[in-house]
């Protein structure tokens, strides 16, 4: 019987040590290191496109502001951020001719002429809320209703000022408005 103890005590450590030898093999490759490169690119801003709805008319000396409702399209295949959108009064025009329209007066004026007593001074203009969010692909409508407007961001107003001066020439004009959105 001390023949068949001294077997199973060869045995054992031998068996122990077989254990060992193959999990140091294992960890020692599960711990190796390497490194290597990778890179990525970046998309670009598309611009967008700004039409004005509705049209803003019959504008008199102190009446009511007018809202300029507009639509922006978002042409990008992705959302793309909007921080605020301005509108600029950029000129004043006339609709018609008047008398032979070869002049340059207020009386003598071509059809589109820039107004001669007339400027944007004449008109003031409340600017939108600030947007401060990405728009979705597609066209996108803001105007002063809560209930119609891109989340609850108000569009602009334009009113004619009622200045204590003749305001005759700015009769018959076009205010001419520029919207920009950054």
């Amino acid at each position: 019987m001390f023949k068949v103890l001294r077997k199973k005590r060869v045995a054992i450590p031998v068996a122990v040590f077989a254990v060992l030898a193959i999990s140091g093999i294992a960890y020692a490759f599960w711990t190796t290191t390497g490194e290597g490169t990778a890179k990525g690119s970046t998309g670009t801003s598309t611009a967008m496109t700004i039409t004005q709805d509705g049209t803003v008319t019959a504008m008199t000396p102190g009446s009511a502001a007018q809202p300029v409702n507009y639509t922006i399209n978002n042409t990008a295949s992705t959302p793309q951020y909007i921080t605020t959108v301005t509108i600029t009064k950029a000129s004043v025009t006339y609709i018609g001719a008047a008398g032979a329209g070869t002049g340059t007066t207020a009386a003598d004026h071509p059809a589109g002429a820039v107004a001669a007593v007339c400027t944007t001074g004449d008109f003031a203009v409340v600017q939108p809320d600030p947007v401060g969010l990405d728009l979705p692909v597609g066209p996108t409508a803001f105007t002063r209703s809560l209930t119609t407007t891109y989340q609850n961001k108000l569009s602009g107003t334009v009113a004619m000022i009622n200045s204590a001066s003749n305001q005759d020439d700015c009769k018959n004009t076009t205010l001419n408005l520029t919207i920009t959105a950054a």
